[in-house]
């Protein structure tokens, strides 16, 4: 009775230590899998448009700047600031980031124009010659 008993046990083990490791591999192949999807859908909703820059790190340290050119169901393709193409599978990507740029639709008072430096110039001038006059008395004259 011992022997079978001991027969048992010794095949339930070899059994289960066999199962260990695959078990262990698949818990890292599904949380891969698993930010694979979360850099999917993040890259999804930042979108192909020219009012995003996002910045891309790589799990080999590599970072790369620009904007997405394009979406597919397993990569995606982003034109860095210097002009290169860079097709990225969503599981090479560790961090993700898109930022909103800004492209336009400045008012007047927040754009660096040169006609706001002109008259910021008048202004200034305008009011020099208002405060010589008052000061020098010579505007009543």
């Amino acid at each position: 009775m011992k022997k079978i008993v001991m027969v048992v046990i010794l095949g339930l083990l070899t059994n289960v230590i066999p199962l260990s490791p695959v078990m262990a591999q698949e818990k890292v192949q599904d949380k891969d899998f698993k930010h694979a999807e979360k850099i999917k859908k993040a890259v999804s909703d930042a979108g192909a448009t020219l009012d995003r820059e996002v910045i891309v790190k790589l799990k080999d340290n590599t970072e790369i700047r620009g904007l997405i050119r394009e979406i597919a169901a397993d990569y995606f393709v982003v034109i860095s600031t210097s002009g290169a193409l860079h097709t990225i599978n969503y599981t090479q990507v560790e961090k993700f980031k898109a930022n909103k740029r800004d492209v336009g639709g400045r008012t007047f008072m927040t754009a660096p124009t040169s006609a706001k430096k002109v008259i910021g110039g008048f202004a200034i001038g305008i009011g020099a010659v208002v405060l010589y006059c008052v000061v020098s008395r010579r505007c009543y004259e």
